[in-house]
């Protein structure tokens, strides 16, 4: 059964990343123009412990410029603090709140280095700015945090065991929440420029500007995290891990549960960082699971309606070229679906009151939302408008495929990422419906267009598919006969002997007003020969003798991907049918 069907849990809240590029040692004073106060504490600083901080011996930070902080000397952390009066998410933390250290204890931020008494995941290393502690050098003890220091035996840093905080406890000011949950935020690059501070309820976030080289390179994304300047907040209401793992075992080229999968991709490199091309509305260039809710389209909907957040919006609609009053229409039209491949796209976030562009690799699993072409337009778990990828230029193929040439980020790879595998999407022919690949059974799920994953209804598609819709609440009814006879309706729902069944059965007695019934034979199982189609207009009255609605309806018979359309009505217990052969 699909995760969270009947109901899905809130999206919870994701980490943020940020992007950027180192700056220049040179190029700026220690920030707010002043070495940071003496006599806190701790060991003796060295000239190599001012990595990333505040150097008195030149007056100089590598990050010094306005509103980024600088180290202190004697409590080396790996990005520096703020000015207290200006307290930033690169700052310092409360010793037992932040992944990275700690922040002004009345605006706690995200990263800094955590209390020895209470390790994070990150810590620090000897010199206070290592990404993961000390290391597993010898004589590491299972369990501590902050592993080894090199040719050093193994222990807590300096102050001791259940000290306040690292190097002599926390900053002046008054305590603040304990209870805050470590969130991780790891920068994606050291930073670069300027760093604009913006307030979010009781912290703070960066934005970053882009540019240089680096800003030209491709930002991977893996699925359980996002850019820290988005849109729109998490809408992703699924699991997008647990996707992500069933989205890679669709990718080998065999069924999947015992059923054929269709590979769409080209062998046409489209982008950097991804070897092929593949139409958006090919079937299987997307996945999920059946009537499962993906992403929550009135929350993004509700968002940019709001008057708070209207420069959010003219920027989100800009990017996409429709009109801000249009929005609500243009998100009713866009379809939830899980990315199949690692996905090349251009991406957007938002700083400075404008949309910023940057080119990124989405996870296969990642929750999108995509256009009638099938192009991704909006990232669910942030709400970020997207569009198709810079194209692949002058690049060579051997160049574009490099990850660690070509990645803003590539200490961020997931498991199994390979540009030879991912994909870039172009505009495919204007779609009803998508054939998503069906991550829970296998085989293929179609998807009508402006669906979230539930508010319309999935059914099965494959070699052969006869699906009978109608608008009232009529009761009409789908009957198939096979090549040999065998019938599939209602009462002999399948599977047959040839893999043939009804998957959707609606209007009982007038109710559920769904108004689809579908039968199917999943890929490379159809029978050849004659074929025959009954729409019976089952029940079209009420026991009370009102009438449940007409008998209109729409049949589409579909053989090898070719669509043949029918529309009729039937009255009460009347009955049309229609023929078609496979050869």
């Amino acid at each position: 059964m699909p995760p969270y069907r009947g109901g899905p849990p809130p999206a919870p809240e994701l980490p943020r990343r940020r992007r950027g590029r180192r700056e220049d040692p040179e190029a700026e004073p220690g920030a707010f123009g002043a070495p940071p106060p003496p006599g806190r504490g701790g060991p003796t600083p060295r000239p190599e412990d001012f990595r990333g901080g505040y150097d008195p011996t030149s007056g100089r930070g590598e990050y010094g410029g306005p509103g980024y902080g600088y180290d202190d000397p004697t409590r080396p952390g790996q990005r520096g603090y703020d000015d207290p009066a200006r307290p930033g998410q690169r700052g310092y933390d409360d010793p037992r709140q932040g992944q990275r250290g700690y922040d002004d204890p009345t605006r706690p931020g995200q990263p800094g280095y955590d209390d020895p008494a209470r390790p994070g995941q990150r810590g620090y290393d000897e010199r206070g700015y290592g990404a993961a502690g000390y290391g597993a050098g010898a004589g590491t003890r299972p369990g501590d945090p902050f592993g080894t220091r090199p040719g050093a035996p193994g222990g807590r840093p300096p102050g001791g065991p259940g000290a306040e905080g690292p190097y002599g406890g926390p900053p002046p000011g008054p305590g603040g929440d304990e209870g805050a949950p470590p969130r991780r935020s790891r920068a994606l690059l050291v930073v670069l420029g300027l760093l604009v501070v913006l307030g979010v309820g009781a912290g703070a976030f960066v934005v970053l500007n882009q540019g240089g080289s680096d800003g030209d390179k491709v930002v991977l994304e893996p699925v359980s995290l996002v850019q820290e300047d988005d849109f729109a907040g998490n809408l992703d209401v699924g699991d997008a891990t647990a996707a992500a793992v069933s989205a890679a075992a669709t990718q080998a080229g065999k069924p999947v549960k015992g059923v054929a999968v269709p590979d769409p991709r080209t062998d046409q490199a489209g982008a950097v960082l991804a070897a092929h091309v593949v139409p958006g509305t090919a079937a299987g260039v997307y996945g999920g699971s059946r009537d499962t809710k993906v992403c929550d389209a009135a929350k993004l909907t509700a968002f940019l309606k709001d008057p708070k957040n209207k420069d959010k919006a003219a920027a989100w609609a800009g990017v996409l070229e429709v009109k801000v009053a249009d929005i609500p229409k243009y998100v009713g039209g866009l379809t939830a679906v899980r990315l199949r491949y690692d996905t090349r796209v251009t991406n957007h976030g938002f700083k400075g009151g404008k949309a910023t562009s940057f080119q990124s690799l989405l996870q296969a699993g990642t929750a999108v939302m995509v256009d009638v072409k099938g192009v991704p337009r909006v990232k669910c778990n942030c709400g970020n408008p997207l569009a198709e990828p810079t194209p692949l230029g002058d690049t060579s193929e051997g160049d574009a495929a490099d990850v660690k040439g070509q990645a803003q980020n590539p200490d961020d790879a997931w498991k199994g990422l390979d540009p030879a595998g991912a994909v870039a999407v172009k505009a495919g022919t204007p779609a009803l419906s998508f054939n998503i690949v069906n991550f829970d059974e296998g085989g293929l799920l179609q998807r009508p267009v402006g669906s979230d994953g539930a508010s319309k209804p999935d059914v099965g598609a494959g070699d052969v598919q006869v699906k009978l819709e109608w608008p009232s609440e009529a009761d009409l009814d789908l009957h198939v006969i096979e090549p040999n006879g065998t019938e599939i309706n209602y009462l002999k729902p399948g599977p047959t002997a040839t893999g043939g069944r009804l998957d959707a059965d609606s209007n009982r007695d007038c109710k559920d007003r769904r108004g689809v019934e579908n039968v199917f034979w999943p890929l490379g199982k159809a029978p050849k020969g004659h074929y025959k189609v009954t729409v019976e207009g089952f029940r079209l009255i009420h026991d009370d003798s009102s009438p449940c609605g007409p008998g209109d309806y729409t049949v589409t018979i579909t053989v090898a991907g070719k669509p043949r359309v029918e529309k009729g009505a039937v009255g009460q217990s009347e009955k049309k049918t229609y023929e078609f052969d496979v050869k």
